[in-house]
């Protein structure tokens, strides 16, 4: 899929990051696209050979911290060795997790009024 983040940036990781914000957007607004751009941000994420790098660049943490305290706020947090992947060292996991447990975060964080965040 080509679209204006591809033109915009020019590196994986960035495109990758582009489309799991445009994920997160789509999933809070309620539109059930959302898993196609976690999709196609995990694929991009796939070619990256240093992860660590990427999720220490401005931007890239920020997502990943917002991502584990919502889970947390909504007890629904990652276990230690998920955490770490998701944190620091998989940017492809942090996809997953938000494809495959983001929804039931965001439902459960909406449902109890509970956006505890101190990153946003």
């Amino acid at each position: 899929m080509t679209d204006v983040r591809d033109t915009l940036f020019r590196d994986p990781a960035e495109i990758g990051l582009g489309h799991e914000i445009i994920g997160d957007f789509q999933l809070v607004a309620g539109f059930n696209n959302y898993n196609e751009s976690y999709s196609l941000a995990a694929e991009q994420y796939a070619t990256i050979d240093n992860d660590l790098g990427w999720q220490m660049e401005d931007g890239f943490d920020d997502f990943s911290l917002i991502a584990v305290e919502l889970a947390d706020s909504a007890g629904l947090g990652p276990e230690n060795g998920d955490r770490e992947r998701i944190r620091r060292t998989s940017l492809d996991a942090r996809a997953k997790f938000k494809q495959e447990q983001f929804p039931e975060v965001i439902e459960a964080i909406i449902t109890k009024d509970n956006w505890k965040s101190d990153t946003i």
